[in-house]
């Protein structure tokens, strides 16, 4: 009995980590992504998510670290894109969905678990 006991505690230690990191991960990239708003100019009013995200970091460093990340991706945004010419779309870019695909990517992902590490 004492050894499912033992067992399961490790388990739950484990599993608490795991989350943290998940949050943690999940809430650098956030800011990564909101910065990367920003920088393009994309106004959200009233939005609390940096503050949350703070709040999960916990660290001013790391929150200057997402928003220089954030900013590099957005010149690269400027650069690559297109803006439209003619038609609905005359005057416009693809912003949110280039922060996404950055977002949602490999190497954002690596970067955000090799910080969380350190």
């Amino acid at each position: 009995m004492k050894k499912v006991t033992l067992l399961l505690a490790v388990f739950f230690v484990i599993s608490c980590k795991t989350q943290k990191e998940k949050h943690w991960v999940s809430a650098y990239k956030a800011n990564v992504f909101c910065s990367c708003l920003k920088n393009l100019d994309v106004k959200i009013k009233n939005d609390a998510s940096p503050s949350l995200n703070f709040q999960i970091i916990g660290d001013f460093n790391v929150i200057a670290e997402t928003d220089s990340i954030g900013k590099m991706y957005s010149d690269i945004i400027k650069e690559r894109n297109v803006w439209y010419k003619g038609g609905d779309l005359d005057g416009y870019n693809n912003i949110i969905n280039g922060c996404l695909e950055f977002y949602n990517s490999k190497e954002l992902q690596k970067i955000a678990i090799k910080r969380y590490k350190k």
